[in-house]
């Protein structure tokens, strides 16, 4: 608005000037020429009050200002008209010209007043503007500030739920909290904050470890999959009592079975799976089936999924084996089916490596058929399948030698060693 009200007194400067000094243009535009008369006004006083009245109109500075102003120099022009046009005063030559001039500066003084006038009143509406617009400014701040408190809150209440629900194996609640978090905040750093969250209490670790792989087994995203196993493994092989026991063979397994992931990398299945198997078989080969058996009692699921591996013997290692002391491992678990499983697989090996000599192993191999078939007896509910499979691996002793059957085994393993 300040712009505009000196651009409007630009205007009727221009403009008065003009009409009061159209008659002086010089006629020659010689500079050295000298100046003509100076026309002379006289002015009646019905005229100044006129024109006085008109000077001292209000123009407020409002909606109507434009239209104020127009009247107001309409108005102004027409006076300083009427009085140029006005014959001068004989007795005062020149008097007229300096009345209008006057009449000029005061038309000026009350427009620069004006301008001042609304200058001042601009400045104080905008002053009152910026104090608004800080004061709007600070209040954003301060919300900002409490939204983001708000958002830290529930993004920490968010990751207590995740972490718990994790804890506790509900992989389908974690999934959802998981998926609460923005996929920009699903990076490495909250993948490192779900896996240390596993180690808090020691007591609890494998239990919430093994609940973290069927947590990461539902991911879908494969880079975020990717990471948490990595950082899994990286924890695993931190601890020798879970790097060689029943946690790595846990995560190995289930790394396997999820195809993206292996696929991705198999190193996480065979850095944990390879010396593992390697360290169960040198522990049966001696005797030792406590870990194993152990194993098999709490991980039922994964031994299985091993029992082959951990029964076959390496072929290099097969004749020097302690079959005595190997064989007995097999009537250690507590499942019929297993045991029954062992001893089909070392039969399969007597025959494939060594029927030639097989006896002695034979021997040892259906006093264990026998043990397995008393432990059978006394359990009640025999499962059907275990009694065929108990009954197809005695069969299995007559492709050995013409004329042997499982009971010729079985009484020379009766007999008094000596």
């Amino acid at each position: 608005m300040r712009y505009r009200l000196v651009v409007l007194l630009a205007i009727v400067q221009t403009l008065l000037w003009s009409t009061l000094y159209a008659d002086e243009v010089p006629q020659s535009e010689d500079p050295f020429q000298d100046e003509q008369d100076q026309c002379q006004i006289t002015v009646s006083s019905e005229m100044l009050k006129t024109l006085e009245q008109s000077i001292q109109a209000a123009v407020k500075c409002d909606e109507n200002l434009w239209s104020n102003f127009l009247l107001h120099y309409h108005e102004t022009q027409q006076n300083l008209t009427d009085c140029l046009q006005r014959p001068s005063d004989e007795d005062a030559p020149g008097a007229s010209d300096v009345f209008c001039q006057q009449l000029l500066d005061d038309a000026q003084r009350e427009m620069e007043q004006e301008h001042r006038k609304h200058s001042d009143e601009l400045e104080k509406q905008l002053h009152a503007a910026q104090q608004e617009v800080q004061e709007k400014h600070d209040e954003k701040v301060l919300l900002e500030g409490q939204l983001n408190r708000l958002l830290n809150e529930r993004a920490e209440l968010v990751m207590d739920l995740l972490l718990a629900n994790i804890a506790i194996g509900d992989t389908k609640q974690a999934l959802a909290n998981y998926h609460e978090f923005p996929a920009k905040d699903r990076t490495h750093e909250l993948h490192e904050q779900i896996v240390r969250s596993v180690y808090r209490v020691t007591i609890y670790q494998d239990q919430r470890l093994l609940n973290l792989l069927n947590f990461v087994r539902e991911i879908q995203t494969t880079d975020a999959k990717m990471d948490l196993y990595r950082l899994m493994m990286g924890e695993i092989q931190k601890r020798p009592s879970q790097r060689y026991g029943p946690i790595a063979a846990a995560f190995a397994l289930n790394v396997k079975a999820d195809t993206t992931a292996y696929n991705a990398d198999q190193q996480l299945y065979t850095n944990l799976m390879v010396p593992l198997v390697a360290r169960w078989k040198d522990q049966l080969a001696n005797g030792n089936y406590k870990e194993v058996i152990s194993f098999a009692a709490k991980q039922p699921k994964y031994y299985e999924q091993m029992q082959t591996d951990l029964a076959t013997v390496d072929e290099a290692k097969w004749a020097n084996l302690k079959f005595d002391l190997f064989v007995p491992y097999m009537n250690s678990f507590q499942k019929a089916a297993l045991r029954l499983e062992a001893l089909r697989q070392v039969l399969n090996q007597i025959w494939t490596r060594n029927k030639q000599n097989s006896y002695q192993r034979l021997v040892l191999t259906a006093k264990q058929l026998d043990i397995c078939e008393t432990f059978m007896n006394r359990t009640k509910n025999q499962d059907k399948n275990d009694r065929r499979m108990l009954d197809d691996l005695k069969k299995e002793f007559t492709k050995f030698a013409s004329g042997k059957v499982y009971k010729t085994y079985l009484d020379a393993s009766r007999k008094p060693s000596g």
